[in-house]
């Protein structure tokens, strides 16, 4: 498991669990992509201008697939084959999320586990300290430090690789190398009890969800 304190992806399917007789529950309403910046590390990366950036969101009403462009491999055709980061954000509804049964605030944490197919082009978490892409499925990575009310409202956004985590990003392969799913994601949220409340959610791709670059010519 990737611990990470603050501030320190196909078919439709969601599963709820529950832990320790918690009353509480909640729901998964989308995935938000952007391209953010390019490059191989940490210390090495390139801004996407914001004019340019690509935002992508999945939810229910698109059938959780990423719409046409919504990843691109790279950030034009001279940088090509230097990593393009997108950020990864999701978006709960928590209003059915009792409080009380959380940890204290300060003390809440949520996380990611990320499921996928390395040997099939899915798309792909990627490792901007190690500079290398996470190739073990399952993978984790956890954000803690949270206060309930980042938890408990009907469009809790939770925190996003990339942005409060600087280590991770998501970027996709080639534009027509893609597994379906692509990419699995399952949410999993601290209990006071320390017992997990989850839902369960995979990503679509289809052959135009991919392009090749943010900026063409």
């Amino acid at each position: 498991m990737i611990n990470m304190g603050v501030p320190v992806v196909i078919g439709v399917c969601q599963q709820a669990a529950s832990g320790g007789g918690t009353q509480s529950s909640f729901s998964i309403v989308s995935f938000t992509t952007v391209t953010v910046s390019y490059g191989s590390g940490t210390d090495t990366q390139i801004s996407v201008p914001n004019a340019q950036r690509i935002t992508a969101t999945v939810n229910s009403g698109n059938s959780f697939t990423v719409p046409q462009g919504g990843l691109r491999s790279f950030y034009d055709e001279e940088t090509a084959g230097i990593t393009l980061n997108h950020s990864f954000q999701p978006e709960i509804d928590g209003s059915s999320i009792v409080a009380s049964e959380l940890p204290a605030d300060g003390a809440c944490a949520v996380g990611y586990i990320f499921t996928f197919n390395p040997e099939r082009y899915p798309v792909r978490i990627y490792n901007l300290e190690a500079e290398e892409v996470i190739t073990s499925s399952p993978a984790t990575i956890t954000f803690g430090g949270l206060d309930r009310s980042a938890l408990t409202v009907g469009d809790a956004i939770l925190p996003a690789l990339l942005l409060e985590n600087p280590s991770f990003s998501v970027i996709a392969p080639n534009p027509g190398d893609f597994a379906q799913p692509a990419l699995t994601v399952e949410i999993k949220i601290l209990m006071a009890d320390n017992t997990f409340i989850s839902q369960s959610q995979a990503i679509n791709l289809n052959d135009l969800s991919i392009e090749p670059f943010v900026v063409d010519g």
